[in-house]
């Protein structure tokens, strides 16, 4: 097998040559155009891939595209899914010729096929080769182990050089590739700027709700604000209700206790004028009767003058 004629530096001998395996024969055989952007990652969250939540993908080997492909877009005339199908039958070449690790395709790949315009500027040549390479590396000693595109070393020696006709093929392709990388990155700026526009009317959105929410907040503030004043004047207006009925209160207390004490007081001013007419009345009893009694002195003094005369006489 040529697999047994792998050297370092990533070469094969084939015959007395060194033959290295290029990103270009992986374009020519498979007729893949790639761009120069890096399938980057190991690892990848099916949460993050779009494709992968809208059609709520477990887990994606094979058969689960075959099913997908059959069963349910094929019945389906909308361009979304006629765009899945197309991504589905890559993966399904992803799964069965270029990245045969493990029965189920890892989510970086789909996640670079998430975008249907963007996903033929990603290197695919170059990960493919990788692959294989890290693998020949890897199980060099077990050529049976090796995983990935191993059947791009199923060729003749004559077959790993380009004829005339396949020399031309390749140049229009890269003239086409150029051509089309041009328009692609015309297409990318479009998409960039549009992306920052949506981006940047997302900010404003967002930017409107917050200030919508803070707005909201502010009048519920005021609100609360007028409703605690509202209850603190309700507060004192009761007070002041109390107080004025406490004082209503107090003053019928003393309207209703006047009459009392001025019946007391008059009752004491009778019995003391009463008193003091007796005592008068008294006074002048006993006036009278010194009088009488003096004039009864003064009569029997003048009853008693001739006796004395008449005695002295």
């Amino acid at each position: 097998m040529i697999l047994k004629q792998y050297r370092e530096n990533r070469q094969f001998l084939i015959g007395s040559k060194l033959v290295e395996l290029r990103v270009s024969d992986i374009h020519l055989i498979f007729a893949i155009i790639s761009g120069k952007k890096k399938v980057s990652g190991l690892y990848c969250s099916r949460n993050k891939v779009k494709f992968v939540r809208r059609k709520d993908l477990q887990i994606l080997d094979r058969q689960g595209i075959k099913n997908l492909i059959t069963e349910q877009l094929l019945k389906s005339n909308k361009k979304k899914d006629v765009q899945d199908v197309a991504r589905l039958v890559c993966l399904f070449l992803c799964a069965t010729l270029f990245f045969t690790s493990s029965a189920t395709l890892s989510w970086v790949y789909v996640k670079h096929m998430d975008d249907w315009n963007k996903m033929k500027n990603y290197d695919w040549g170059t990960t493919i080769k990788d692959m294989l390479i890290k693998s020949i590396e890897k199980n060099i000693s077990d050529p049976w182990k090796v995983q990935g595109c191993a059947i791009l070393l199923f060729v003749n020696e004559d077959e790993l050089t380009r004829t005339s006709e396949e020399d031309f093929i390749y140049k229009m392709q890269i003239e086409q590739k150029e051509g089309q990388e041009g328009g692609e990155e015309r297409e990318e700026e479009e998409n960039e700027d549009e992306e920052e526009e949506e981006e940047q009317e997302e900010e404003e959105e967002e930017q409107e709700q917050e200030e919508e929410i803070i707005d909201q907040q502010h009048e519920i503030e005021q609100e609360v604000i007028h409703i605690e004043e509202e209850e603190d004047e309700e507060e004192q207006v009761g007070e002041e209700k109390e107080k004025q009925v406490k004082e209503k209160k107090e003053e019928e207390k003393e309207r209703d206790a006047t009459p009392l004490e001025q019946v007391v007081e008059e009752g004491q001013v009778q019995g003391i004028e009463q008193e003091e007419e007796q005592n008068e009345g008294d006074l002048v009893e006993e006036g009278e009767q010194e009088e009488e009694e003096v004039e009864k002195k003064e009569e029997e003094q003048g009853d008693a003058t001739p006796l004395e005369q008449v005695a002295e006489e």
